[in-house]
């Protein structure tokens, strides 16, 4: 699918399917998307709905499953580099230039949610036939199971590489199909959404766009 890209100085991509809909977004926040070599990563994890940070979620070694830094062929296991407990995930130094993009998955979690509060928010997000069966329920208390699959790409003192577009065979994962560091305003951006590695249809995505004066733009598709 297809997104027009407007003025932008952050972006991020968020999908939803039917047994992954949460009332919050996580996203991975460098302090700096554009670094040189030798500086050391300073990464957060945040939540919040619309791209505005609500909460800073401090690393917690129980609750990530893979936490990993690509940059072109090289592959590095920053769950060896991570700090425990701290609102910065990470204490790694980059030494490779061009594109790095960094992933991470969660372990699953169960959250517990009003049966009527939920089906409104599924509403909302746009999968309607999965409301109704929530609201068909006679129980008042609902569990939501819960996996997140997280991303964020940055650059090392120039924009080379393909990384934007490496598939890493997560469960759920967009894949970008165009270079945004080569794009320019008004043309169009494509990302593929997978589960299992599958496309999906019928999903819905989200683009955020948070300008440099604060606002955020949100395009749905």
């Amino acid at each position: 699918k297809k997104m027009k890209r407007l003025p932008v100085f952050l972006l991020i991509l968020v999908a939803g399917i039917a047994l992954a809909a949460s009332p919050h977004d996580y996203f991975l926040m460098p302090e700096h998307f554009f670094m040189h070599k030798g500086e050391k990563i300073n990464l957060h994890l945040l939540m919040g709905d619309q791209f505005v940070k609500q909460e800073e979620i401090k690393y917690d070694p129980k609750k990530i499953v893979n936490f990993e830094l690509y940059e072109g062929n090289k592959k590095t296991d920053l769950t060896k580099f991570a700090r425990v407990n701290d609102s910065s995930l990470v204490n790694y130094t980059v030494d490779k230039t061009g594109q790095a993009l960094i992933a991470m998955s969660t372990g699953i979690e169960y959250n517990d949610a009003s049966r009527d509060i939920y089906a409104d928010y599924l509403n909302q997000q746009g999968y309607d036939k999965l409301a109704e069966q929530v609201k068909s329920h006679n129980q008042f208390r609902i569990k939501e199971k819960c996996t997140r699959y997280v991303k964020t790409l940055f650059s090392v003192d120039d924009h080379d590489g393909d990384d934007y577009r490496k598939n890493l065979k997560q469960d759920f994962e967009i894949i970008l199909e165009d270079n945004p560091y080569k794009k320019r305003f008004g043309e169009d951006l494509t990302a593929q959404l997978k589960f299992k590695d599958k496309p999906v249809n019928g999903a819905t995505i989200s683009l955020y766009i948070k300008s440099i004066s604060g606002n955020v733009y949100v395009h749905s598709q």
